[in-house]
């Protein structure tokens, strides 16, 4: 596996936690606050705090569940070559 695979590959490892830490988000307990290393969980938690109201998060997490599986599907699909300024 290249570099440039295993790059992607620990890059998309928290999309699958994304839908949760968007659902139940870390809130600020006793004046501080859990944060995420990872770009994608904490997005995901912010997206979370800041949408307090129940019908709202459902309404998230369902529309990023499928954003996540469109992403893991176009992930498997093979590579294409551009052919832009290719010459035989």
């Amino acid at each position: 596996m290249s570099s440039e695979n295993r790059r992607r590959k620990h890059e998309r490892k928290p999309f699958s936690e994304a839908t949760q830490a968007a659902g139940t988000p870390n809130l600020p307990q006793d004046g501080a606050m859990t944060t995420s290393y990872s770009p994608v969980l904490e997005n995901a938690n912010r997206v979370g705090r800041a949408l307090d109201i129940p019908e709202r998060a459902q309404a998230i997490r369902t529309e990023t569940a499928a954003e996540l599986a469109a992403i893991k599907c176009t992930a498997r699909l093979p590579r294409q070559r551009s052919l832009i300024g290719y010459t035989q």
